[in-house]
């Protein structure tokens, strides 16, 4: 199943910003050289917590993402879908 680049922004957003519900979310440091094998960990951890913890959320988006970031081609595809991740949340 392809996802839409805008959900999986917001799922990547997750693993990225410092707290993604505040008014004005800031993109974590340590993270701003990311790369796609470092988010899909991150993502997949997440995931796993979210799972393991029961929370109720739609783990398909998730694992789409993943499949997604690992699907790509070149690193310019990446570099491109995390140059609109910037773009939504200028540092």
């Amino acid at each position: 199943m392809r996802i839409s680049e805008q959900d999986m922004l917001a799922v990547i957003s997750e693993v990225m910003l410092e707290d993604p519900a505040s008014e004005t979310p800031k993109v974590r440091q340590n993270r701003v050289n990311i790369t796609r094998n470092q988010l899909s960990n991150l993502l997949i951890g997440l995931a796993n917590d979210y799972h393991d913890s029961e929370v109720d959320v739609d783990l398909t988006l998730y694992k789409n993402t993943v499949l997604e970031i690992k699907a790509m081609k070149s690193d310019s595809d990446f570099d491109r879908l995390m140059d609109s991740f910037f773009e939504a949340y200028p540092q």
